[in-house]
């Protein structure tokens, strides 16, 4: 009885959620002028300030509207949950553009057609997976230009030498391969 008494009515009423009018960037920028020098995340022990992840979203939008993405465009995001994933996605609300996250476990024929569904101009993965991406981008129906980015460069230093010695050198000169 009681949890039929305790729903009683909910379903007749009307939810709704309001949301402020603010992009994801913009409540992110509230956030950091709120709590600037606290921690906004924490990866693999490398911690990162609300500060510190504006100023790499704002670089980030930056490198973006150097490549011609613009207000309105699609950029992929074939990650997984990493720094360069965090700033990616606000640098693209950032200049309001249209975020497509796509599993980077995802199957090449997968990715292609998200790239082709989504019209994405651009794809950000890690080294880990440029083989499967510049697979998947060669069979997309459209220009997409790859963004590829380094678990490395987010590692704290004492993790950051032995990864390079064990899984680095897989992937140096990845860019200038295809």
């Amino acid at each position: 009885m009681y949890e039929k008494e305790r729903f009683e009515g909910f379903f007749e009423k009307k939810h709704e959620i309001e949301y402020r009018p603010e992009t994801m960037y913009q409540m992110l920028e509230g956030c950091a002028r709120k709590h600037g020098d606290e921690d906004a995340y924490e990866f693999l022990g490398r911690k990162t300030s609300y500060s510190e992840v504006i100023r790499k979203v704002e670089t980030t939008a930056k490198a973006l509207q150097a490549i011609g993405i613009r207000e309105g465009d699609a950029v992929t995001i074939c990650m997984p949950n990493c720094p360069q994933a965090v700033d990616m996605f606000y640098a693209i609300s950032r200049i309001g553009a249209i975020a497509n996250m796509v599993h980077p476990l995802s199957a090449q024929e997968e990715i292609t057609y998200y790239l082709n569904i989504s019209e994405s101009k651009a794809i950000l993965t890690l080294d880990q997976f440029y083989d499967k991406v510049v697979a998947a981008r060669s069979l997309a129906d459209h220009q997409v230009i790859i963004i590829m980015a380094t678990v490395a460069d987010e590692l704290p230093v004492y993790l950051k030498l032995p990864f390079l010695i064990k899984q680095g050198s897989k992937y140096i000169g990845y860019p200038n391969k295809a």
